[in-house]
């Protein structure tokens, strides 16, 4: 099970790098989308799962948004 989540958060980041090579977009919200993604990484590696999951989400939602503007 442990692996099959790491498998997951490995695509999710794979995706997202994808939306930044697509569009070529660096912005301030890009970068903060991005650090959210990696607190979020090393949160569910090292102790608190659930906000780690929430700080990857936000990171997505504001990533995903970014893009679409």
């Amino acid at each position: 099970m442990h692996r099959k989540r790491n498998r997951n958060i490995a695509l999710v980041l794979i995706g997202a790098g994808i939306f930044l090579l697509a569009d070529n977009h660096w912005s301030f919200l890009t970068v903060v989308a991005l650090f959210l993604l990696l607190m979020g990484v090393h949160k569910v590696r090292s102790d608190s799962e659930r906000k780690g999951y929430v700080l990857m989400a936000i990171g997505l939602l504001l990533l995903v948004g970014g893009i679409c503007r």
